[in-house]
This record gives C-alpha cells, sequence and structure tokens, in this order.
C-alpha cells in the first residue's frame, strides 16, 4: 500500500509542478534554475517509487544536498522574482499560505529523494 501512495504522490506532485511550468510568465535564469532543479527531482522521484536505478547514486546524493540548498533559497528569494503578476496583488497573508501550501506539498518529495539517494533497497548489490 505504502508504494501505491508513492506512485499516487509522483502523479500529484507531477500535474502541479507542471501547471506551475506553464503559468505564462518570462522565463529568465531564475525560472529555468526552478525548471530544472524541479525536473531532475521528479526524476529522482520516478526511480524511487518505481524501483528503478536511474544515474549513478552518487549523482543523487550530490542532487539531494543541492536539491536541500535551493528549496529555502528558492521559497525566500526567488519567489519574489519569479511571481506572475497576477499574484502581487494577493495580501501577504495569502501569499504566505499560498507558499505554505506549496511546500507542504513538496516535503514528502524531499523524504522521496533522502530515501532514493541514501536507501539502501533500490541501490542494493552496487
Amino acid at each position: 500500500m505504502k508504494a501505491l501512495a508513492w506512485k499516487y504522490y509522483f502523479w500529484i506532485i507531477l500535474a502541479f509542478d507542471m501547471v506551475s511550468f506553464v503559468v505564462p510568465f518570462e522565463r529568465r535564469a531564475w525560472e529555468m534554475a526552478e525548471t530544472l532543479f524541479f525536473v531532475v527531482a521528479l526524476v529522482g522521484l520516478f526511480g524511487f517509487c518505481w524501483k528503478r536505478r536511474i544515474i549513478a547514486r552518487p549523482f543523487w546524493q550530490i542532487f539531494f544536498a543541492a536539491f536541500l540548498c535551493w528549496m529555502p533559497v528558492y521559497f525566500t528569494l526567488g519567489g519574489s522574482h519569479s511571481m506572475p503578476a497576477n499574484l502581487v496583488s494577493v495580501s501577504r497573508s495569502t501569499l504566505m499560505g499560498l507558499i505554505a501550501v506549496a511546500v507542504a506539498l513538496h516535503v514528502p518529495l524531499i523524504v522521496g529523494l533522502y530515501l532514493y539517494s541514501f536507501g539502501k533497497g533500490i541501490w542494493e548489490g552496487e
């Protein structure tokens, strides 16, 4: 049952992130970095959910550390750079609520990447 829940989560977070990728706004370096980080993270989550070895374990361990560093930077500094114009007029409390929901939705992604990077199940026999 736990494996099935992870697969459902993968499809939910994929849909959530795909919607955020197609929101029309100017694609600058900041947004491109965000897209790259999240696409690679989704590939790692896919590998975890379907128990597939993708690339190599050391890559995912390094990526996990980089992703952990990226997340707080993005949600504190990056949000103001990449925020669509229609969200600028939203109240501060509503915006903070939206950010909190987005962070909460991504916590399992971080857990899944950790388990994929440092867990033993998928990488045994390597």
